[in-house]
């Protein structure tokens, strides 16, 4: 067992709960899986767009992935469009075939006994339809699932209004609960909270040093599930929460 291991397994066991994000997490992201994306914003786009050029379209749309965390928020914010039009109808268009199931993931949340929840930029749809390609679904409740249209579409890497719902809803405190993600400007209202933040790495060369607010790096997610094995949480029914919506913060 590596010393990591070990620190993640004892900083678990004295956990109740655990938040998952989606894309890059329960699955890792792949050439074929980002290139669908892009594809799928393209012909979003040019329902809305329809004399954007495509290069335009792609330069955008990576510009607005690195700042807020998904494709499309420039394009909403310079012409005007409907967030949730646009959300709903790329999620359409995104193909989870190209979604390659890993049994690990699954054997992993097989053991993995931490009640837990789902919180995602992607919308419900498109959720269900990953969680359902990976046979993972059924280790999530619904009800636990929160789409970022649950949440008003405020950006998880900006404010900690999402965070706060969740929490408030499934009735835990920050200071108990985890945070796994892949973006490590996603964390930082996490980390504001009070939560203990994990970030899936997936080939990225990150510098813990440079990251204070990231708690502990892996390098996918089965390293977390396998850590929390057969963990029970530490109480057996959740707290209550009662929160205030917190100033929007940001990731600088």
């Amino acid at each position: 067992m590596s010393e990591q291991h070990q620190r993640l397994a004892e900083a678990l066991a004295d956990s109740d709960f655990v938040i998952f994000d989606n894309d890059g997490v329960i699955y890792p992201y792949t050439p074929e899986i980002i290139d669908n994306l892009f594809n799928a914003m393209i012909k979003t786009l040019r329902k809305f767009l329809p004399d954007l050029p495509v290069p335009d379209i792609l330069r955008v749309a990576r510009e607005s992935q690195a700042v807020h965390g998904h494709h499309y928020e420039i394009f909403v914010e310079r012409h005007g469009l409907s967030r949730q039009a646009v959300h709903e109808l790329h999620h359409i268009h995104c193909d989870e075939k190209f979604i390659v199931p890993d049994e690990r993931v699954t054997e992993g949340f097989s053991h993995f006994h931490m009640p837990r929840a789902i919180l995602s930029h992607g919308d419900r749809g498109w959720i269900y339809r990953t969680l359902d390609r990976g046979t993972i679904r059924r280790h999530f409740r619904d009800e636990s699932i929160y789409a970022w249209e649950d949440v008003n579409f405020l950006s998880k890497a900006r404010f900690a209004e999402p965070y706060i719902h969740v929490l408030d809803r499934e009735g835990y405190v920050a200071e108990r609960t985890w945070m796994i993600e892949d973006s490590v400007a996603n964390l930082v209202p996490a980390k504001k909270l009070g939560m203990k933040t994990v970030l899936v790495a997936d080939g990225q060369n990150i510098l813990p040093d440079e990251y204070p607010h990231v708690d502990f790096i892996v390098s996918d997610l089965t390293q977390f599930l396998f850590a929390a094995k057969d963990l029970k949480p530490q109480r057996c029914c959740p707290a209550v929460v009662k929160s205030q919506l917190m100033k929007p913060v940001t990731s600088a």
